[in-house]
């Protein structure tokens, strides 16, 4: 019946069907992102790490486990619930939706956009393609988040995402680690830096001040000018 109104140039009946299913159906599909935003996949500790000193293993505590078999499990079921919504719910929302908008998507329809890349990247992890988001994702909480030390921050920090990877979901994710993460090492490395300094002037107070040769002669004349 859609197509047939479009077949026999029935424009305005068309128009006002297409925008009734167009809003119909992107309801639901924002019921569908609510209910995932609402259990907050991947959400780090304090959304930051300003908790971390250098002594634990960074991935435990920013994801609230105790081991790495514990975090494994947290990372499966991360993906599995987000699958479970993308492919029962929300692929064949954003199927209809496209099909219904074939002459030209709605501009104020983002999540379209933001499902079709969560559907893709996880079709894609199934198929291992490579520079996958979620794989790349999982990767840096198994890898950098459990490995990182405060003599291998300033280098892990810096490993930001390539731009070769899709900006979607779980790349805004990973993203947002790596900046937290690269804030809280240029933190502690300042920090470092100040008791390193302090420690120095503490040593040099309580045993070389006033000695020689950090002292002038005692007739007023420094060392060096001889």
């Amino acid at each position: 019946i859609f197509y047939s109104l479009k077949t026999n140039q029935a424009n305005n009946t068309y128009a006002q069907l297409r925008s009734i299913l167009t809003n119909q159906n992107y309801a639901l599909l924002t019921k569908i992102d609510e209910i995932m935003e609402d259990d907050h996949p991947y959400a780090i500790k304090d959304n930051s790490f300003d908790w971390w000193t250098g002594e634990s293993l960074a991935a435990l505590e920013a994801f609230g486990v105790d081991t790495l078999p514990d975090l494994k499990s947290y990372i499966t079921l991360q993906r599995e619930r987000i699958s479970y919504l993308a492919k029962e719910f929300a692929d064949p929302i954003v199927t209809i939706l496209s099909n219904v908008n074939k002459d030209g998507m709605p501009s104020n329809l983002p999540l379209i956009n933001k499902w079709n890349g969560i559907i893709q990247a996880i079709d894609g992890y199934s198929r291992k393609t490579p520079n996958n988001s979620l794989i790349a994702l999982e990767g840096y909480i198994e890898g950098t988040l459990t490995s990182i030390t405060l003599a291998s921050c300033p280098q892990l920090a810096t490993n930001v995402t390539p731009s070769s990877y899709e900006m979607d979901f779980f790349t805004s994710i990973l993203q947002n680690m790596q900046i937290e993460l690269a804030n809280q090492c240029h933190t502690l490395a300042s920090q470092t830096s100040s008791q390193s300094y302090n420690q120095l002037a503490t040593f040099f107070n309580s045993n070389l001040a006033g000695k020689f040769p950090f002292v002038n002669d005692p007739l007023g004349v420094a060392p060096d000018s001889f």
